[in-house]
């Protein structure tokens, strides 16, 4: 599956920013101080989302807020599009922040009033409007509410993760194969240990440790599912220090063996 180049910084001043997209929708590990609507119309495949894995759909909506790591895997179909809506916080209606929690959501099998919204802003953009008319920012409103109504919270209730947890989500994630410890990550963002873990918890719900397993059991997985490597091999390229150790946390998480999950994908 290839992998495209993206640029982080779609909005370059504007207040809003919308593209259309065909086939391959795949994207790596990535962030942004923007907020993002993303509409997929006949895909199939994931969205890795502060560290949880959701399915993408026929028809599936992700509104992702600031610090919201995420990576978009999707099949090459050529008749899959999807709509992307960048924005910044300025052109959100202020009772929107004020009587809502921004946090990332999730909507799969949008409502008929959710995609009445979305086809009137792609005949908006199909006809080349200005983004800048009322109407556009009006629809954007609408849709936001709407989504944050409808959907399920996805991934951490906090929209803006500390910037050291973040630091250190962006780095273990860019970087699955590497064996990393606490200490290692803590040094990294230059604080102890002991804070570190406590303010990553805080942050994330999750112990430092369970987090990272969780990160290596699905690069353990995509591993099995897409290459010839030995369970063995496997293990060690995720990290673990030992095969029983990977067979065994790898169990615990997914219910069966290295090799019998080989077996059924």
């Amino acid at each position: 599956m290839s992998i495209k180049k993206f640029e982080k910084d779609m909005l370059k001043g504007r207040q809003l920013y919308i593209q259309k997209k065909r086939g391959d929708l795949s994207y790596p590990i990535h962030r942004h101080d923007y907020f993002e609507i993303i509409y997929y119309s006949g895909s199939r495949g994931k969205c890795l989302l502060n560290g949880e894995e959701y399915e993408i759909g026929e028809s599936s909506i992700f509104f992702l807020t600031p610090e919201d790591f995420h990576r978009i895997e999707t099949e090459d179909i050529k008749t899959a599009y999807s709509i992307n809506l960048s924005f910044s916080k300025s052109i959100i209606d202020s009772h929107i922040g004020d009587n809502f929690a921004l946090s990332a959501k999730v909507v799969f099998e949008p409502n008929e009033f959710l995609k009445v919204i979305i086809k009137r802003i792609e005949t908006l953009f199909e006809k080349g409007d200005e983004f800048t008319k009322s109407e556009m920012y009006h629809l954007l409103n609408a849709l936001l509410i709407e989504i944050i109504k409808t959907g399920q919270t996805a991934g951490k209730e906090n929209p803006y993760m500390h910037p050291v947890i973040g630091k250190a989500m962006m780095y273990v994630l860019s970087y699955p194969e590497k064996n990393f410890t606490l200490a290692d990550i803590a040094k990294l963002c230059h604080i102890s240990p002991a804070y570190f873990s406590h303010i990553f918890h805080k942050e994330t719900g999750k112990p430092f440790k369970k987090w990272l397993n969780g990160i290596k059991i699905e690069h353990a997985c995509r591993l099995l599912e897409n290459s010839e490597l030995s369970v063995l091999e496997i293990s060690l390229e995720c990290g673990f220090h030992s095969i029983s150790h990977f067979g065994k946390i790898f169990k615990n998480a997914v219910g069966i063996t290295p090799k019998e999950y080989r077996k059924r994908v």
